[in-house]
């Protein structure tokens, strides 16, 4: 536990609990120490000067001291990307939600989550970056295609897959695009709702815990 007294990481933000008047709880997940709650104190007290640098789905790379309890103390916090671009879109604010939820709920404390964190970075760029000509509602199936994917291969629940090379090949591709080593494949809506649901039965059979 010696090293693991000063941290610096990235951190992405997925939920935010007011804490007292003037102080916040943010959850969130980092690739190496999994899921990540800080107390953070003063967060509320907003002035001409201050600016709220903790707030939803903004990547921040993040100092702190390993308390050894659930709530870690901050030292310090500096923004790297903001994807608050995801409200545009009712489909995309909606998805990342989802997303925030799943990942709080199956991400545990303290063990690595590189592939899902990238995942989510990655496809919250993309709902982010989303305009008005974008099929928002297939742009964000990809998306959760993607991250349950990558939250799959993470705890090798994707072996099954490998027994089929067409369903192999598959993963491979949709990895790859979680990752952002890919586009998301050209696909319609129809599919990629398709997908989808094949992704949300991949979890469901792995136990996850699945949102609304």
């Amino acid at each position: 536990m010696e090293e693991r007294r000063h941290i610096e990481t990235r951190f992405l933000v997925l939920r935010l609990t007011p804490y007292s008047d003037t102080s916040l709880i943010a959850a969130g997940l980092t690739p190496a120490w999994g899921q990540v709650h800080f107390l953070v104190r003063g967060a509320k007290q907003l002035g001409p000067k201050r600016f709220p640098l903790l707030d939803l789905f903004r990547l921040l790379q993040v100092s702190y001291r390993d308390t050894g309890a659930d709530l870690q103390r901050l030292i310090s916090a500096d923004l790297v990307t903001d994807h608050g671009g995801v409200a545009r879109h009712l489909a995309a604010f909606q998805t990342a939600g989802w997303l925030s939820h799943f990942a709080l709920a199956n991400a545990p404390l303290g063990l690595g989550q590189e592939a899902l964190f990238e995942a989510l970075c990655v496809g919250l760029g993309r709902l982010a970056a989303l305009t008005p000509a974008d099929d928002a509602v297939a742009q964000a199936d990809a998306v959760v295609v993607g991250v349950l994917l990558a939250y799959l291969q993470d705890g090798g629940w994707l072996a099954e897959q490998d027994r089929d090379e067409r369903a192999a090949r598959q993963c491979r591709h949709l990895l790859a695009m979680a990752a952002g080593q890919a586009a998301p494949p050209r696909l319609t809506a129809a599919s990629w709702q398709a997908l989808r649901r094949w992704a949300v039965s991949l979890a469901r059979a792995a136990e996850c815990v699945l949102p609304d």
